[in-house]
């Protein structure tokens, strides 16, 4: 019973290291670049995308906007994929959130979300609830894409991040951050 047990225990840690260990991802991230764009409600919006080393970049945004942001308020986040092998461009992940609810969630009900809403928090001056107020300087500096982002699992790929923020059911900003995975060396 006890080498049953042992060996299901040095299966799962096996497992666990394979999908979650960085130093088992076969691949690295490469980042191509990040557009933004913004109505005339926004005074303010500045994207930069820096690469530091191989596998790592940092992304910083600077967003003001002239009034108080509407409750009503929806981020659109959509990420499409194309790997080598096919020209078929995928959606894998589309997710909307009113934007009050998604500043006072503490939790996601979807991993990707959650790690990528933390690494927001942990870089940013992001209120933990609305109102985002009008004339007021929000940024997000230094915010770190690595291959630990994705899962260990994951193909070699290109990517496009869209985040589209609408308020009154009107497009605001448009972002788009492209990149992809590439065979380590």
């Amino acid at each position: 019973m006890i080498w049953k047990l042992l060996i299901t225990l040095s299966i799962l840690t096996f497992a666990a290291k394979t999908v979650y260990g960085s130093r088992n991802r076969r691949f690295n991230v490469i980042m191509y670049s990040i557009y933004c764009n913004h109505t005339d409600t926004v005074l303010r919006l500045e994207c930069h995308l820096t690469k530091l080393a191989t596998d790592r970049y940092v992304a910083s945004v600077k967003f003001m906007h002239n009034r108080n942001m509407a409750q009503n308020s929806v981020a659109h986040a959509v990420i499409y994929v194309r790997t080598p092998r096919t020209s078929k461009v995928v959606k894998f992940f589309d997710f909307k959130i009113n934007v009050c609810d998604a500043l006072s969630m503490s939790t996601y009900p979807i991993p990707l979300a959650k790690d990528l809403f933390d690494e927001a928090r942990r870089t940013s001056n992001l209120p933990y609830n609305c109102p985002i107020k009008g004339n007021y300087l929000y940024y997000m500096n230094n915010y770190t894409v690595t291959s630990e982002l994705l899962p260990a699992y994951a193909p070699i790929m290109n990517f496009s991040f869209i985040l589209n923020i609408y308020e009154d059911d009107k497009l605001i900003i448009a972002s788009e951050t492209q990149g992809g995975t590439i065979p380590k060396a």
